[in-house]
């Protein structure tokens, strides 16, 4: 039989104190009542995080969603995580630490089932003390069935590793304080934004153009794709972080629709809300972190939005697919397009003194054309053709927000293009040659 647990080896007079109250129970009972008590707790936790889940399986489905649904999802994993902090710092002698919550979760841009991604940020003196911490927080929440990963770093170790790693830098620009030490935190970002995020934007941007090329390789276009990848694929939500990424470092702005025209931030607004409805009905419906929209799943998620269950409800919602996907592809690539080429200094001198108007809707700067009047092709779409001219006979490297622009008003250059066509004379009725092209 055991014997009775002496509380005298576990060492402090606090520790005694707590446990005096246990002194004459065996071993084998305490360790029974600690385990029954822990494991009602976490049934407890589950519980009520099923049921907060359920709750937020109907939110997802409103028409205020999805903002609504990453609020309280953000908010209530806030209080989870932050629960499972304090209740470590508690239970052990607890160095000087900030918790951060990094990548989707920092964005408060929480899927179902996404990766739920923690950093604790300590001072270099206090290393040694992390990992007890580290494992009180980790297990309750692994407890839980979350999908947890806590990474611990100091302040230098982060601006070192962020200047070297694409993905740490990436994942800091959306960091979060959540709980601790927020000294801790305040210094981080002081330097981060002074040394790393603000420098050498264009090598910053030359790797995220990689990155995605690669990424775009490996996942194929989604108009050819008939089981597109709603995240990582061409036109995905990835795409529209990066261009996100690259704002916030040219631009020094958490928000991104600042430097857009109004009804083309509305546009992409209402293109990446479509695509993360989608995304949270894959969670749901799979269960698990699914981000591949396939055949099986796009009848399921199509009357959930609206859609008819036929199969023209499903053409539908895959027609708005692909072109929300096209309208973030343009947006990405017209982010990358002005921070890769933009011109230099000395060619901005140069330029400077080369500066003219063709006419009341277009200029040329430093070797660009920009357009004065944003609605000039929704209000004449035969304008298009002044531009042209332009760039056939001076050959300017760029036209400054050119894609954006005919994309936009694509209905009204479709009109136009009729009016192109109309307007073609052949130089002789036998020849069939077209002498060109007459402009009203």
């Amino acid at each position: 039989m055991l014997e009775c647990w002496n509380i005298g080896i576990l060492g402090s007079n606090a520790n005694r104190n707590f446990f005096s109250h246990y002194s004459t129970i065996p071993l084998f009972q305490f360790l029974e009542r600690n385990a029954l008590n822990h494991a009602t707790e976490i049934n407890n936790t589950r519980s009520d995080l099923k049921a907060i889940k359920t709750q937020l399986a109907q939110v997802s489905l409103l028409p205020s969603s999805p903002k609504e649904f990453f609020r309280q999802n953000s908010e209530k994993m806030d209080n989870l995580v932050r629960k499972s902090f304090q209740k470590a710092q508690s239970q052990i002698p607890s160095p000087s630490v900030c918790l951060m919550v990094v990548g989707g979760y920092g964005r408060a841009e929480l899927a179902p089932s996404s990766d739920i991604d923690l950093l604790l940020l300590y001072s270099s003196s206090q290393k040694e003390k992390l990992p007890p911490l580290v494992e009180k927080i980790l297990y309750p929440l692994w407890d839980l069935g979350l999908d947890v990963s806590c990474s611990s770093r100091s302040i230098n170790e982060c601006l070192k590793m962020a200047q070297s790693d694409l993905h740490v830098k990436t994942s800091l620009i959306d960091g979060r304080y959540l709980d601790g030490e927020y000294e801790l935190f305040r210094n981080l970002y002081s330097l981060f934004t002074k040394k790393v995020l603000h420098r050498k934007v264009r090598k910053f941007a030359e790797a995220l153009a990689k990155d995605l090329h690669l990424r775009h390789k490996k996942y194929e276009d989604p108009i050819y794709t008939l089981e597109p990848n709603i995240k990582e694929g061409k036109g995905g939500l990835r795409d529209f972080q990066v261009g996100r990424w690259i704002i916030r470092a040219k631009y020094k702005t958490d928000r991104w629709d600042s430097i857009l025209f109004p009804d083309h931030s509305r546009m992409l607004n209402k293109s990446s809300e479509f695509l993360w409805t989608v995304r949270n009905q894959l969670h749901w419906l799979s269960g698990r972190k699914q981000e591949d929209l396939s055949f099986e799943l796009q009848e399921k998620i199509a009357p959930l939005l609206g859609f008819s269950k036929s199969t023209k409800g499903i053409e539908e919602m895959m027609r708005q697919y692909h072109l929300s996907t096209q309208r973030i592809s343009n947006f990405v690539n017209d982010i990358l397009d002005h921070v890769l080429y933009e011109p230099s200094q000395f060619k901005k001198a140069f330029f400077f003194f080369r500066r003219r108007r063709i006419d009341k809707n277009f200029r040329m700067a430093y070797g660009e054309i920009y357009f004065l009047d944003p609605v000039i092709f929704k209000r004449d779409p035969t304008q298009l053709m002044t531009p042209l001219d332009t760039v056939k006979l001076t050959k300017p490297r760029w036209i400054s927000g050119w894609r954006r622009q005919c994309w936009r008003h694509s209905p009204s250059l479709r009109i136009a293009s009729d009016i192109w066509r109309r307007s073609i004379r052949p130089s002789s009725p036998s020849s069939g040659k077209e002498k060109g092209l007459k402009r009203y």
